[in-house]
């Protein structure tokens, strides 16, 4: 198996008849036919499977007929395997992928304090320290409003050689002339700018088919984004006190979905980020019990 080609690893209120495709690449010299394949969600019962032939040397996106059951919105494990008789190299058989489906929501404008959960926001990535609850950090140690946020290891700092993402809902944002992200914000990270190199940062991505990432905003835009130009990053040690950060989106007849990112070194690490009051809306004056 080369690849996992569907679902997508971020996908927005997926159907429950989702098509799972893998690539499988034949690296002998000679055809093979009624090759054994098979997948599981969450380590649960296989669903196997028969390509009916592969040329030799040839790659095929093979889709299974037996549809996945995505609807519960989550973290899915997602594992693939060939089971081809007399394989040498069985290492290269397996391939699995973590997928985060998403909420879908179209009622907007939108705000979320999170007092009542992590509201379909979703942590990932490697050594992730993302934690919803109550902040109790050395430096970040509450909440922009209420008690609850989302933050970098709740009552401590972030982990070493951690690159993390929160992932938010997806939201359609079509018929918004001039649509807006607005959040609390909080950070202390290790600062290397006096030595030109980046040691541990954060910043925001978007995307609008759920595979295809791209950094959100810039150094000057918006209010309170971004503090280290050459890298287009947040990286200050000196920001645990809140903030808002706000930045205009781009126009998109569909849904838009976000993450924060967080990467750190070996080095020091610190309180780091946290997010509370997350909010979407068109350009305008917000209502006043906002």
């Amino acid at each position: 198996i080369t690849a996992i080609s569907a679902p997508a690893v971020s996908g927005c209120a997926v159907p429950e008849n989702a098509t799972v495709s893998v690539q499988v690449k034949n690296n002998m010299q000679v055809p093979l036919a009624n090759i054994p394949i098979r997948y599981r969600l969450n380590s649960g019962s296989w669903v196997q499977e028969v390509i009916a032939s592969l040329a030799a040397g040839a790659t095929t996106t093979y889709h299974f007929t037996q549809k996945a059951n995505l609807t519960a919105t989550g973290s899915y494990l997602l594992e693939t395997e060939v089971l081809a008789a007399g394989d040498n190299i069985e290492g290269n058989n397996r391939m699995e992928q973590q997928l985060l489906i998403h909420p879908a929501i179209t009622a907007l404008p939108y705000l979320q304090d999170f007092e009542s959960g992590p509201a379909g926001f979703l942590a990932t990535g490697q050594n992730s320290s993302w934690t919803h609850g109550n902040p109790a950090s050395w430096y970040i140690k509450n909440a922009a409003s209420g008690t609850k946020a989302w933050k970098t290891t709740l009552t401590g700092s972030y982990n070493a050689r951690e690159k993390s993402y929160l992932y938010t809902p997806c939201f359609n944002i079509s018929g918004m002339s001039a649509p807006v992200l607005s959040f609390a914000l909080a950070y202390q990270l290790e600062d290397c700018r006096g030595s030109g190199v980046v040691c541990d940062a954060a910043w925001m991505e978007y995307s609008l088919d759920g595979q295809t990432w791209t950094k959100l905003g810039a150094f000057g835009q918006g209010q309170n984004w971004y503090d280290y130009e050459a890298a287009q990053v947040w990286m200050r040690s000196d920001q645990p006190g809140w903030r808002q950060a706000r930045i205009s989106l781009p126009q998109h007849e569909g849904t838009i979905r976000f993450r924060y990112v967080l990467e750190s070194d070996d080095g020091v690490n610190r309180d780091g980020l946290a997010i509370d009051d997350f909010s979407i809306f068109n350009e305008g004056p917000l209502p006043i019990d906002w």
